[in-house]
Parts: C-alpha cells; sequence; structure tokens
C-alpha cells in the first residue's frame, strides 16, 4: 500500500503541474475547478500522512 500512495500523490501533483504550466491552454479554468474538488475529496497531504503515520 505504501507505494500505491506514493505514485497516487505523484500523479495527482504532476497533474497540479501541468494545469499551471498550461494556464492558457482552452478550458484551463475549468480543470482548476476540477482539481480543486478532487483535492478537497481526497489531497495530497492525506496520503502523505497515511504513508507518515505508517
Amino acid at each position: 500500500m505504501r507505494y500505491i500512495l506514493i505514485i497516487a500523490t505523484v500523479f495527482a501533483f504532476s497533474f497540479k503541474a501541468q494545469a499551471q504550466v498550461k494556464p492558457l491552454r482552452q478550458g484551463a479554468h475549468l480543470f482548476s475547478i476540477q482539481w480543486i474538488s478532487f483535492n478537497k475529496s481526497a489531497p495530497g497531504k492525506v496520503l502523505i500522512r497515511q504513508i507518515g503515520d505508517d
């Protein structure tokens, strides 16, 4: 489980980075809103805390 949590966190952060790197892309603001709602439901911080508590 530890590796899965790390991969999920990196994947989520890379998604966020792509949205920031290409802010002028059409629909980027919609993606940002989707990322915010995803981050509230399953933020990467929670995954990192789960790894640390283990």
